[in-house]
């Protein structure tokens, strides 16, 4: 089984990201999530060994696109960590890839121990998440994540992330996490899948999935916000 499985969100065009990604996880057959590039030597056992154990598989999840798919093709047929949702790439969209990976993740005979989803311009402590994944691996409904409490609503509608009363009539967003990165145990899919027909839809997909989706679940969370490293400011962030 599958211990972690990583969903990186991307776009098509965005194939340089991507191949460094690729890249730096070791190819088709290497490890699923991005990591920094570390010298090694003979010595650094417990760092392979850590990554090994890991036993992890990447997935990028794209939208779809106007121009020629023949260099796509070629990549997911070299890679096979290709997911096309058939959405048009826009910011306002990115639930429908979500909504996407849930119900291919928990059709799958048996789902990841863990998920994790990352924006494919984040880099991962791959030691640290294999800590993390052992650590919890006997627990049950948990989500790790950079924690945001008491969400602003923004109503300007010259802001890239308004929202109108129509798409979200309360004035607080409530408890959620930021969507460059957070962590999931794959015993929450299930309940995850069913709820989509549930919930509200939200174009906001860090909202929706570690908020909307998962709403019901009495699930644990785990604030990991002193393990992130962001150029954002605060107002960024939220």
């Amino acid at each position: 089984m599958i211990t972690l499985a990583a969903f990186i969100k991307s776009k098509m065009e965005k194939k340089e990201s991507r191949t460094l990604n690729q890249r730096l996880a070791g190819g088709a057959t290497g490890a699923a999530l991005a990591d920094y590039a570390t010298n090694s030597s003979p010595a650094s056992f417990v760092v392979r060994n850590e990554r090994d154990r890991l036993n992890a598989r990447r997935i990028f999840v794209i939208g779809s696109t106007t121009e020629p798919t023949d260099k796509y093709e070629k990549e997911a047929e070299k890679y096979n960590d290709l997911v096309q949702v058939d959405t048009i790439e826009h910011y306002h969209n990115i639930t429908f890839k979500a909504q996407a990976w849930v119900q291919l993740l928990s059709s799958c005979p048996k789902t990841p121990a863990f998920i994790i989803k990352l924006d494919d311009d984040v880099m991962v402590d791959r030691v640290g998440m294999a800590y993390l994944v052992d650590r919890y691996s006997t627990s049950r409904r948990i989500l790790g994540c950079r924690v945001l409490r008491h969400g602003s609503v923004v109503r300007n509608p010259a802001s890239k992330w308004y929202l109108s009363h129509n798409e979200y009539h309360d004035s607080d967003l409530g408890t959620y996490c930021q969507g460059m990165a957070y962590v999931f145990s794959g015993d929450q899919l299930r309940h995850m899948r069913e709820n989509i027909l549930r919930v509200q839809f939200l174009w906001m997909d860090d909202w929706y999935v570690t908020r909307a989706l998962l709403s019901g679940s009495n699930t644990t969370l785990l604030d990991l916000s002193d393990h992130y490293c962001s150029t954002n400011s605060d107002e960024e962030l939220l």
